[in-house]
């Protein structure tokens, strides 16, 4: 009988353990927070106090938000780290206090959350819930309902769900700013570049929020960033190369995208941030900064943000992991450089290109023609072009063809290019040839062309038999 009961019991517990998990229970200095965890073993934390997401972890239980070691668990100071709520105000323009007030606040477990759709029973989630108080009517004098919904999903997504509603009864509309300010856990902020915001205008808050465009082929980290970027796509990727891990960020109703690392003075400047702490983490932030939002009586804004992490190899390429074999077609941009440069120049050009590739031209040689050919305003267009060539170089998994011609009726080598964009590298140097991809052993690594304008060769010193040994030749070093 008392072996039947037990095994019952294990029956019970092995079922439980199949469950989403949520539990309320006390953190840091006695503060309310949330427990989320999923069957596979991800979890997260959500500090009643800011309504804040303080940890989530992956199934090896490895963080994956960065939290300070000196950050200040105590009301009214913000929590610096994980992901802080920034409304009704983002950053310091406004009346309010820096990023607002709802961080600062205690939030409620929502009694009567509105209906979300839920296409998965196996998510673990929490409402939360903030509305106006007296004291904070005397510096915003609006009446709002926020609820936020945290969901770890049971892939160890975590999504945050927003929506807020102006309750005003004397039918004024109010505005507001908005960031989830998250703060991504890297294992080195110089390993780490930001994917899906290249050629975007941004507003830099350390140049008095002037406009520039972005010029880099992907967002490196050398010194303090402090960017709004605007009009952004709903998917950013952030590549941590020595972790060998990819977030990918996606958001609705948040046009905006904010990058900040304080870098080593503003840290030494902060009293709740390690001197060296800047190096471990990276805030990318899903946001509605240049354009406030403005709700009237009764009108509502819902905002989400869901970040997944996924392991990367040393060539990311496509923003999305599992199109990540997926070549660039490199049509597009040849097509460019012909129009731009006409027949002749274009000929010439590819010729030189067609040199290097081989080995047949050195890089120095290479830029000094080049540059004569075609030009500083079409460098940043040149340099595109050989970085898609190394990621199709990576990402490749077929042999090239022997030989074929441009769009010109040039003849292209095995150690060129073939006319629909895929790429053909060859090496006098038999199978063990790969490319040299930098001290860290990552393609990645390469730099876009200088402020000055340099042609970008990318750090060519060997070139590729065909494309499985490259392939073959990364995944080795890339295993640890």
């Amino acid at each position: 009988m008392h072996s039947a009961e037990e095994r019952e019991r294990q029956r019970l517990r092995d079922r439980d353990k199949e469950k989403p998990f949520v539990e309320l229970c006390k953190g840091l200095n006695g503060i309310d927070k949330v427990i989320l965890r999923e069957v596979r073993g991800c979890s997260a934390q959500v500090y009643l106090y800011g309504g804040q997401v303080t940890s989530w972890k992956n199934e090896y239980g490895e963080e994956l938000l960065f939290v300070s070691s000196k950050a200040v668990f105590k009301p009214p100071k913000a929590i610096r780290g994980g992901i802080p709520i920034c409304f009704p105000q983002f950053g310091s323009q406004g009346s309010l206090e820096q990023h607002g007030f709802a961080r600062n606040r205690l939030w409620s477990i929502d009694p009567d959350p509105p209906p979300f759709p839920i296409n998965n029973p196996n998510k673990a989630f929490v409402d939360l819930i903030l509305k106006h108080s007296e004291e904070d009517m005397k510096i915003w004098p609006h009446r709002y309902e926020f609820r936020l919904r945290i969901t770890l999903g049971p892939g160890g997504d975590l999504m945050l769900t927003s929506r807020i509603r102006n309750t005003n009864t004397d039918g004024k509309s109010f505005a507001f700013t908005f960031a989830y300010h998250t703060y991504l856990a890297v294992s080195d902020i110089s390993e780490v570049r930001v994917e899906g915001l290249e050629t975007l205008d941004y507003l830099d808050n350390m140049k008095d929020k002037e406009r520039f465009t972005e010029q880099g082929d992907a967002i490196t980290f050398e010194s303090e960033v402090d960017k709004v970027y605007l009009s952004t796509p709903t998917k950013i990727a952030i590549l941590d190369h020595e972790r060998k891990r990819t977030f990918v960020l996606r958001k609705d109703g948040l046009p905006d995208a904010v990058v900040w690392n304080p870098w080593d003075k503003k840290a030494k400047a902060m009293p709740d941030f390690g001197d060296d702490e800047y190096k471990h983490m990276l805030c990318v932030e899903a946001a509605c900064v240049e354009k406030p939002i403005i709700l009237k009586p009764g009108e509502e804004w819902r905002g989400r943000q869901e970040i997944s992490a996924v392991p990367s190899s040393y060539c990311s390429g496509q923003l999305d992991p599992q199109k990540a074999h997926l070549r660039i077609n490199l049509a597009e941009l040849k097509a460019q450089l012909a129009k731009r440069l006409g027949p002749d120049r274009s000929k010439l050009y590819f010729y030189y290109l067609n040199k290097l590739l081989s080995l047949k031209l050195s890089k120095v040689e290479f830029n000094k023609f080049c540059l004569r050919v075609i030009g500083r305003e079409n460098v940043k267009l040149h340099n595109k072009l050989i970085h898609s060539i190394l990621e199709n170089a990576c990402k490749a998994n077929v042999p090239p063809l022997a030989s074929t011609q441009d769009e010109n009726g040039f003849e292209i080598t095995s150690g060129g290019y073939e006319q629909n964009g895929e790429v053909l590298l060859s090496s006098p140097l038999g199978s063990r040839s790969g490319i040299s991809v930098g001290s860290d052993g990552d393609f990645s690594s390469r730099q876009p062309s200088s402020e000055n304008g340099d042609l970008d060769s990318c750090k060519i010193h060997k070139p590729v038999q065909h494309h499985q040994v490259l392939s073959k030749e990364t995944n080795n070093e890339g295993e640890s």
